[in-house]
C-alpha cells in the first residue's frame, strides 16, 4: 500500500475517505462498507424490529474496517474530509486513492494533472460474504404529481438536462 511512502520526494498516503462530520459525508462512506459486510436497517420479517440487525456483528465488523481503513491510510487532518477535500487531497498527490461518487470521474478524467492514463476506476471491496454495494451519489429531481405548476417545473427540468 501506498501509506506514508515517498514517491518523487512527497509523503504520499493511501486514500481519502469520506469522514466529514457536518452532514451526509461519514454516512455516505461507512454505508458502502456497511451493506457489504452484511448491514440491515430492519428484519426483514418484522419491519420497524431493528435490535440486532442495525447493531448485528456483521454492522460492527464493517464499522471496524472503515475505521481500519481511516486508521492505516488516510493523511494526517483528514477526520472531516468530503468531496472538496478528498478531491484536493488527491489532485495534489497526497494521496493515491480518493473515494468519491462516479458523477465526479468525468472532471478528474479530463484533469490534465491526473487524468487521462493517469487515472483508474476500481469497484468498492467485497464483504466478507461476497456482497458489494456502492451509492450513486447526487440529488433528483421531478415533477409533482399535485402541483399546480407542472408545467413550469417540467420547463425547468428540460432546461437544465440540457445544460
Amino acid at each position: 500500500f501506498f501509506q506514508k511512502r515517498e514517491i518523487d520526494g512527497k509523503t504520499v498516503y493511501g486514500a481519502s475517505i469520506y469522514t466529514e462530520r457536518g452532514s451526509e459525508g461519514i454516512t455516505m462512506g461507512a454505508m458502502d462498507v456497511l451493506y457489504s459486510f452484511g448491514f440491515n436497517y430492519e428484519n426483514p420479517d418484522k419491519p420497524y424490529e431493528m435490535d440486532g440487525f442495525v447493531n448485528s456483528d456483521k454492522s460492527a465488523n464493517g464499522l471496524e474496517f472503515y475505521k481500519a481503513l481511516y486508521d492505516c491510510c488516510t493523511p494526517p487532518g483528514a477526520s472531516n474530509s468530503y468531496m472538496g477535500e478528498g478531491v484536493d487531497a488527491f489532485k495534489s498527490g497526497q494521496v493515491a486513492m480518493h473515494m468519491n461518487f462516479a458523477f465526479t470521474w468525468p472532471g478528474l478524467q479530463k484533469d490534465e494533472n491526473v487524468g487521462g492514463d493517469r487515472i483508474g476506476y476500481f469497484a468498492n471491496p467485497k464483504g466478507p460474504d461476497g456482497n458489494q454495494f456502492a451509492q450513486l451519489g447526487g440529488q433528483g429531481i421531478s415533477v409533482v404529481s399535485y402541483s399546480d405548476k407542472q408545467e413550469a417545473a417540467l420547463k425547468y427540468i428540460k432546461w437544465f438536462a440540457n445544460k
